[in-house]
């Protein structure tokens, strides 16, 4: 298990060792974009794991998971979440495992979260493996938001599910207040249609 800093992440990236500048994926290799994520920072942190998974208790059927992703940070809690006013938009990379008749794959895109703290709403709109997704997000009662979209597309439908938080370190960051907004985001994904299914993770900050 790792977390992902500037030099991890362009060996995601790019493991030949090229740059990790945007670039069309790497079909024949199977790379992906980097796709706008960041590196772990003070406020939110991502990262990468592999081992091998045990199915049962008696350590039958064992399973090696080559590459999932994980995110964490500080959550700002419901409480302050409610006192807060202001519009914010967040932005960042988005990265996955997707599953289809032609194997399996790691894709990377990117997102844009606007988000209104009064309202207790926003959209985000999800770019990610040749496809858009626009979710209408909000709260319920918990410091966690969610949103789903559906694709409609010639072959097939595709459902959208978002799941996330805003974090802030205010040793780094400040107290987080209506003139302050969190400064990070994250959260996991997942996309399920005919023939097709992926899954992962979120990261962006505030711009």
């Amino acid at each position: 298990m790792a977390s992902v800093n500037e030099d991890l992440l362009r060996g995601i990236m790019h493991p030949d060792g090229r740059p990790a500048t945007p670039q069309p994926r790497d079909e024949a290799r199977n790379l992906p974009e980097r796709g706008g994520l960041p590196p772990s920072n003070e406020h939110v942190a991502w990262g990468v794991f592999m081992g091998d998974l045990v199915a049962q208790a008696n350590g039958g059927g064992r399973e090696f998971a080559s590459l999932g992703f994980w995110v964490a940070g500080r959550p700002v809690d419901y409480g302050t979440l409610q006192t807060l006013t202001g519009v914010a938009t967040y932005q960042g990379g988005m990265i996955g495992n997707v599953v289809n008749p032609q194997g399996l794959r790691t894709v990377a895109g990117d997102f844009t979260h606007q988000y209104d703290f009064g309202r207790r709403a926003g959209g985000m709109t999800a770019n990610f493996d040749g496809a858009t997704y626009s979710a209408a997000t909000g709260m319920n009662g918990t410091g966690v938001f969610t949103g789903q979209a559906e694709r409609q597309g010639p072959a097939a439908n595709r459902a959208f599910n978002v799941t996330g938080a805003f974090f802030h370190n205010p040793t780094a960051g400040g107290p987080v207040s209506s003139t302050n907004l969190p400064l990070a985001t994250g959260g996991v994904f997942g996309i399920a249609g005919p023939g097709y299914g992926a899954n992962g993770i979120f990261v962006g900050a505030r711009r």
